[in-house]
């Protein structure tokens, strides 16, 4: 019909080889201690690589994200069913260039911020009203138009949440600001933080890690605007928190959910550094 369409084709044997190197950093693995906590973690990477190249499976997140997002200024791709297999995805052609290209060609304060907005939006209603996000924060997978729209593209990376989950993450702000601590426990187990055979002195160490990871997200509510280039050590201060806590890895049983919503938030936090943008941070599920 003259229409454009984007198609992205699959490496053959690819999937043999995610597996291959999946058993071969198990193998490696396996003799050291930080291999029963690193085991489910593994599993979830292994899941999502085979995920992103079944082109089926993100043909139907494609369609998920085009049905329900519903975000004005936000465009996500079609899919042309009848063209696409386990190794051909065929969609139709969302205009805009990369972020990271877009970045470089002299963008003002006002549409980088706006930019962000949308991307900040994106998120927070993916997390809360669809339960599934666009786990791959890549610059290269947000698309900018003339017209200031924004393209979601690779849809391969996709998280769903559990309502359960998704919900007691949305308490976990509300709760560390009020410094409750025993809500601040129960949070914990309800997503699966801990190991049942965790000792008090354990949890109440990782307890001070979540207030200080707490207090720096927090930075980002307290004002009405939060503005990236007047904070420049802001995101280092959230590295070394994330460092404190790697040292528990073989202490405190990772949430496969908990780890890739982790990154993606980070992956977003950073581009906005990036951006040097403003960003409101403040949402009617985490902040009152």
């Amino acid at each position: 019909d003259g229409s454009q369409l984007a198609l992205k084709l699959q490496y053959p044997g690819i999937r043999s080889t995610i597996r291959s190197d999946i058993r071969l950093i198990r193998g490696l693995l396996k003799p050291l201690a930080e291999y029963a906590s690193a085991r489910p973690i593994l599993e979830e990477i292994e899941a999502r690589l085979l995920e992103e190249t079944d082109y089926l499976r993100e043909a139907d997140n494609v369609g998920f994200f085009s049905r329900r997002l519903g975000l004005d200024r936000v465009v996500v791709p079609e899919v042309r069913e009848e063209l696409c297999t386990e190794q051909v995805l065929c969609l139709t052609m969302v205009p805009g260039e990369p972020l990271n290209w877009w970045l470089k060609q002299g963008t003002s304060q006002a549409e980088r911020d706006r930019t962000a907005a949308m991307l900040q939006e994106v998120f927070i209603k993916s997390l809360y009203e669809l339960h599934c996000i666009h786990a791959d924060p890549n610059p290269g997978n947000f698309l900018v138009a003339e017209d200031g729209s924004l393209g979601l593209v690779d849809f391969g990376c996709v998280k769903r949440l559990g309502q359960g989950f998704v919900e007691a993450y949305a308490r976990l702000p509300k709760v560390l600001a009020r410094d409750d601590r025993d809500a601040i426990f129960q949070l914990l187990d309800d997503m699966d933080v801990f190991t049942p055979d965790s000792d008090q002195g354990l949890r109440q160490e990782i307890l001070e890690i979540f207030e200080a990871m707490g207090a720096w997200l927090n930075r980002l509510t307290e004002v009405a605007v939060f503005d990236f280039k007047d904070n420049p050590g802001f995101m280092e201060q959230g590295k070394a928190i994330s460092k404190r806590m790697f040292k528990y890895r073989n202490k405190i049983q990772p949430n496969p959910e908990f780890v890739f919503l982790d990154r993606t938030r980070y992956g977003l936090l950073r581009l906005f550094e990036r951006m040097d943008a403003r960003v409101s941070f403040r949402n009617p599920y985490e902040w009152d």
